[in-house]
């Protein structure tokens, strides 16, 4: 069998060992491969896959973007044909046969043959391979941009879409996602309704003479971009997009309703001692329905609000000088930037 660049075989009747688990299935299996230190290195990188930075000139400007080497992958007859375990780990290597001494290792006698044991694990992410998030339009027109497939995932299918029919996906973080993990917490606050703007349906229509507290919903999510290249984290997007509101559609949720609180770059080591980051971003996601009956995401830069000409209370735009050109309470920018390499 063969892999990427490196032949092997399995060791049967040893291999596979596997284990079944809600969510932490893991299997281990046992290669043969050819011995030398060269082979041994380049095997663990054909199998544990790697990411790393490259360029290319656009429109006469160099530009950045990540390509992913994928792990390999287990395949099982699932449902979905999909694949759902991939290499992680290889925590045995085990010289077999002897021949002259390794020049690499000069303490250890040479070895012809290697036995891997390598460690297949379900993941928070999607592994998709480079051509699955090749941008249509921008910057990287014709690259791999996992933020213009992150603003663009699932035909730009928003989080409101109509399901007709089970199975149908409403939510494209279920199938847009590449080397992404997201985590929503559900939160609220209370406004509270002045005196008088709430009335008894009596028959009197008394004004309510207290406050009632109003429920306004919101989800704190998490956003982890995983095994990011040093030299590929967005420093200067993450920064300037602090406190400010997606501009357009992205990963399903409708134009500005996520407002990005922070980011948290973590920095470690590959397998291969590259430098990598796993970065997150929090959200919070206001949608802020119109109470109009048409439940139009309204976001951040609208307020709840009694309307005396109307007599309802519905979600208000607000800005600096109360027209739709004054300033608003957040501005707004791409959030597709936030993962991607930093461009010229």
């Amino acid at each position: 069998m063969r892999w990427r660049s490196t032949s092997y075989s399995e060791k049967t009747p040893e291999s596979p060992n596997e284990m079944w688990a809600a969510d932490a299935s893991r299997t281990l299996r046992r290669y043969v491969i050819s011995g030398d230190a060269a082979s041994r290195y380049q095997a663990a990188r054909d199998f544990l896959g790697y990411a790393t930075l490259l360029s290319a000139v656009v429109a006469g400007k160099k530009q950045w973007f990540i390509s992913r080497v994928t792990p390999h992958p287990l395949s099982y007859a699932t449902a979905a044909g999909a694949n759902f375990l991939y290499a992680q780990s290889i925590p045995h290597s085990e010289p077999i046969g002897v021949t002259a001494p390794d020049p690499n290792l000069p303490d250890l006698t040479g070895a012809n043959r290697v036995l891997l044991t390598c460690e297949y694990r379900t993941l928070t992410y999607d592994v998709l391979p480079d051509s699955s998030v090749l941008a249509a339009t921008g910057t990287l027109a014709g690259f791999p941009d996992e933020g213009w497939a992150l603003a663009n995932g699932n035909s730009g299918a928003s989080v409101l879409t109509t399901v007709t029919k089970a199975g149908d996906l409403a939510t494209p973080w279920l199938t847009a996602g590449r080397y992404v993990t997201r985590l929503f917490r559900p939160g609220g606050k209370f406004l509270t309704l002045r005196q008088g703007m709430m009335r008894f349906v009596d028959g009197s229509a008394t004004p309510v003479p207290e406050g009632l507290p109003v429920t306004v919903p919101y989800i704190t999510a998490s956003y982890t971009h995983h095994q990011v290249p040093v030299a590929g984290f967005p420093a200067a997007a993450a920064f300037l997009a602090q406190g400010t509101l997606n501009n357009a559609a992205f990963d399903g949720w409708p134009a500005q309703t996520m407002l990005l609180l922070n980011y948290t770059p973590r920095p470690y080591r590959d397998a291969f001692g590259n430098r990598v980051l796993d970065i997150e971003y929090v959200f919070k996601i206001s949608p802020n329905l119109s109470r109009d009956g048409t439940g139009t995401p309204r976001g951040h830069n609208w307020v709840l609000r009694y309307i005396p000409a109307t007599g309802k209370v519905d979600y208000v735009q607000v800005s600096s000088d109360g027209t739709v050109t004054g300033t608003p309470p957040y501005l707004a920018t791409d959030f597709s930037l936030l993962f991607k390499p930093d461009q010229n």
